[in-house]
């Protein structure tokens, strides 16, 4: 319920400052798709620009095994899809543990999207990790790194390299 909700939340955020929703007539307003999703009524309008195609690319980038030979040496953690995902948002779970200062196993709920904007800070795939289940921060942010093959952080640059 708890990583539905986070979902939610993600996606309101989004859908509320995106320009993908105009407001002349024919089109979807901003504030109808917004009071959409948190009335929890179904969305029958257009969605971001996202399609079959690229939401099979996230599954091929972020699907698999990485390491954090910084922060956690030792450890590993595992990213899977849950199934469940919406207008281009694919809700996650990383499982892992058994690195130096972290617990021997955790579970971590994440989303994984299509990165908004110009894609400056790097890669075309996002994801969003709380970390708050192990001590650490709530939505902490990174991207597909395409160069090294691996999860760049925004915030710390950590890097997790994918095995």
């Amino acid at each position: 319920m708890r990583v539905m909700l986070l979902f939610l939340i993600a996606v309101a955020k989004i859908v509320a400052t995106s320009t993908a929703f105009s407001s002349t007539e024919g089109t979807t307003r901003r504030r109808d798709v917004l009071a959409s999703l948190l009335l929890g009524g179904s969305l029958t309008v257009a969605t971001p620009n996202v399609n079959a195609a690229e939401d099979a690319d996230i599954s091929s980038i972020f699907l698999g095994t990485y390491t954090d030979p910084v922060n956690h040496p030792g450890g590993t953690r595992s990213i899977e899809f849950t199934g469940a995902g919406f207008a281009g948002f694919q809700l996650a779970t990383v499982k892992g543990g058994g690195g130096r200062g972290e617990p021997d196993s955790y579970e971590l709920p994440a989303m994984v999207f299509a990165c908004p904007g110009n894609q400056k800070q790097g890669g075309k795939w996002c994801i969003t990790i709380d970390f708050t289940p192990k001590g650490g921060p709530k939505d902490f942010n990174g991207y597909w790194d395409e160069k090294e093959k691996g999860i760049r952080f925004v915030l710390d640059d950590n890097f997790w390299p994918k095995q």
